[in-house]
């Protein structure tokens, strides 16, 4: 029932922040960027937490930090390719509609989970 609020990847991560998720006895993150979750490695090292044994960490992207130092990053896969196309055919809609256009849309794109070292 812990939710750590982390509003930015490029903010510093502090112990207050992760301290309570060790103390519940949690077992896994999920970071909303790889970089986040490469952020939590680092973190959990200082804090002589060993990752997977300890903490199972995710992030989300599959970007070249993924593939970076052990270990190895657990992270969720996005078509980024898949993302700008369906992004540019609803803005070429938009652009050609005569009427009014809903403002928001709705889209939902496959992901690949892409299990790696870091989640044992």
């Amino acid at each position: 029932d812990l939710l750590v609020y982390w509003p930015h990847h490029t903010v510093e991560l502090r112990d207050e922040q992760l301290t309570p998720v060790l103390e519940k006895g949690s077992t896994a993150i999920f970071a909303c960027t790889d970089q986040g979750a490469m952020q939590v490695i680092k973190w959990c090292e200082s804090k002589g937490q060993r990752v997977p044994e300890d903490l199972a960490v995710v992030g989300m992207g599959d970007g070249s930090l993924a593939w970076g130092p052990e270990p190895m990053l657990t992270t969720v896969r996005q078509d980024f390719k898949a993302m700008a196309e369906k992004a540019l055919e609803i803005l070429l809609q938009r652009i050609n509609q005569s009427s009014p256009v809903d403002l928001y849309h709705h889209e939902v794109l496959d992901v690949e989970l892409v299990v790696r070292a870091s989640c044992g």
